[in-house]
Parts: structure tokens; sequence; C-alpha cells
């Protein structure tokens, strides 16, 4: 997946970590779920900043439905959360 802001298999205390250290609101990335086969977590940071993580096959945040393509749609025109600082994997 060519997404700078996909982190792919990282484990959502180091997703925490890495959002927490930015601490801007607006601040997401996208990684695996460790908890769901074939399902992807999508971590951001608010403007309190908190972090929170949605997966997404979470079917009441309605946009969120298990495919990388309405993930990506998601990030492009979220609807339940501001995601403006994509935090790029660091080659």
């Amino acid at each position: 997946m060519d997404q700078c802001w996909y982190h792919g298999n990282i484990t959502r205390s180091r997703a925490e970590d890495l959002l927490s250290k930015v601490g801007k609101d607006g601040s997401f990335l996208v990684r695996a779920s460790e908890s769901i086969a074939s399902a992807y977590a999508l971590c951001h940071v608010n403007n309190l900043g908190q972090v929170f993580t949605f997966n997404s096959s979470n079917t009441e945040l309605g946009t969120l439905t298990g495919t990388f393509l309405a993930l990506v749609q998601c990030v492009s025109d979220p609807p339940a959360c501001t995601m403006l600082c994509p935090i790029q994997q660091k080659a």
C-alpha cells in the first residue's frame, strides 16, 4: 500500500506513541488491526491531544467498512473527525 499514512503491522501502542509525540490536532495514521484479520485501524489525535483508534469494521462509524478503498475515502473526506496531518511512515 503506497499511502504515506499507512504504517502496516505496527502495534496500537507504537501508533499511540508516534501520535502522542506529535500531539497535533488532526494528526493521524492507519495501521493493520491487531485484533481483526484483514481490517485496518485508524488512529488520530483530537483537539485535546487525545489519541483515538477506530477499527475499520466498526459499522457504527458509517463510512469505515473494512476495505482499504473505503478507508482511503474516509481519510480523504473524514466524517467523524478532522484528519489534517498524516504521520508518514519512515522509510
